[in-house]
């Protein structure tokens, strides 16, 4: 005898109220994931699909902000990450 499933079906009002407190609940998610992050340069290079050559031509054209790790280590921040990749944003 086959076995007959038992799902269970939601009314409209149920999935909107589903999917609204899931929504809410990305957002309340993306709100806290927004601190800032030091990526070191070449991890940051490798994130990017660069070369560190290239990201080092990049950093000397001014195209990418860098901090100071240390005397000798530079890193690239979050927000600096963002601001370069909207810059390599096409327009369409």
């Amino acid at each position: 005898m086959p076995r007959q499933s038992r799902t269970r079906t939601e009314t409209k009002e149920q999935r909107a109220a589903r999917l609204k407190a899931e929504q809410e609940r990305r957002a309340r998610q993306r709100a806290q994931s927004t601190a800032i992050v030091v990526y070191p340069f070449a991890e940051w290079c490798t994130l990017r699909g660069l070369s560190v050559p290239t990201g080092r031509r990049l950093v000397a054209a001014g195209r990418v902000k860098v901090t100071y790790l240390s005397e000798r280590r530079i890193g690239v921040r979050s927000d600096h990450d963002e601001e370069y990749l909207t810059s390599c944003a096409r327009d369409e």
